[in-house]
C-alpha cells in the first residue's frame, strides 16, 4: 500500500471509530478520572477501575490510528470491541438496531458488515 492510500485508510478509520469513541467517552466519568480517560497501565487506579476496558480501548485505538501500521487483525479486534460495546449500549437504550434510524444504530449495522468482510479478508490473507 502506498503512503497516500495508507493515509486515506487511516483517515477513514479515524472517522469510522469516532462514533464508538463518543459512546465510550460518554460512558466514562471523566470528571473523576485522574487521567481524563487516558489509560495508564502502571497506575493501579486504572487497572482496578470498572471502566478500565473502555479506557484501554480508547488508548489502544488512539495508538493504532496514530501509528497506522498495525496488522489488520489488530484493527479487526478494535472493531470487534467497539461493536460489542456499542451493541450493549443500544440494548441498554432499548433501541432496535435493525429499524432505529439513529446514527449509532446505523453505525452498528455498518460496522457489523465491515467486520464480516474483514473476517473473509483475514481468512484469505492468513
Amino acid at each position: 500500500m502506498d503512503n497516500l492510500a495508507h493515509k486515506n485508510l487511516n483517515y477513514c478509520l479515524k472517522e469510522f471509530f469516532s462514533i464508538p469513541r463518543q459512546v465510550i467517552l460518554h460512558n466514562i466519568d471523566l470528571e473523576h478520572c485522574p487521567h481524563c480517560g487516558r489509560f495508564d497501565i502502571n497506575d493501579t487506579s486504572c487497572t482496578a477501575c470498572i471502566k478500565k476496558h473502555d479506557c484501554f480501548w480508547l488508548y489502544k485505538n488512539d495508538h493504532i490510528l496514530s501509528n497506522g501500521s498495525k496488522p489488520l487483525v489488530t484493527q479487526k479486534a478494535a472493531l470487534d470491541f467497539a461493536i460489542g460495546f456499542v451493541s450493549e449500549k443500544i440494548d441498554e437504550w432499548q433501541h432496535n438496531e435493525n429499524s432505529c434510524p439513529c446514527y449509532v444504530c446505523e453505525w452498528l449495522q455498518h460496522a457489523k458488515d465491515i467486520s464480516d468482510d474483514l473476517n473473509e479478508t483475514i481468512e484469505v490473507l492468513y
